[in-house]
């Protein structure tokens, strides 16, 4: 093999590349279990095939779960948002299905604890972070992330311009306050 061909294969993983034809294909569950595989392999977390298998398979279990959710499967669908969650602990989008799919199951108490949840919001235009509880299932406006209260607006300065680029992280998944 020549030297550019060895250079070339150097940093490719077949089992993420299969993977991403899995997850391309809508076929989620295979992808998934080969994701899952290269977070074994790699368990680097400054290799770019495992930041990146880990970035897929959260959303490739997120994705399973709204298909099984269209499907009224809320059980298996609530296992695949949970799993996304450890994948992708900042897609707070996730904490919605979660508490819908514990309502549809019956888990009344559940479904109400994740509203528990405490988020860090952080403004990334000055850094400035607030803690936050969720409260509602909003926001209900296209392209919003999350409403704040004016309290907690005021403490990332962003009272003015109404809106702002954030990050959200979870602190404190559900529970008791």
């Amino acid at each position: 093999m020549t030297f550019l061909k060895r250079l070339f294969y150097l940093g490719k993983d077949t089992s993420y590349e299969k993977a991403m034809i899995f997850y391309n294909k809508n076929m989620y569950k295979e992808a998934i279990g080969l994701f899952e595989e290269t977070l074994e392999r790699k368990p680097s977390t400054s290799s770019l095939h495992h930041n990146l298998a880990r970035v897929y398979c959260g959303q490739a279990h997120r994705n399973l779960g709204i298909m099984l959710f269209a499907t009224s499967n809320f059980s298996s669908a609530l296992k695949e948002f949970q799993a996304s969650l450890r994948f992708s602990p900042e897609n707070i989008e996730i904490l919605y299905f979660i508490g819908v799919c514990q309502n549809n199951l019956g888990e009344f108490e559940d479904a109400i604890e994740i509203f528990n949840t405490i988020l860090e919001v952080e403004n990334l235009s000055n850094n400035k972070k607030v803690k936050v509880r969720i409260n509602d299932r909003g926001p209900f406006k296209p392209g919003r992330i999350i409403d704040l209260s004016y309290a907690a607006a005021k403490k990332i300065d962003m009272i003015k311009s109404g809106t702002a680029k954030i990050r959200a992280r979870i602190i404190k998944l559900g529970g008791k306050p």
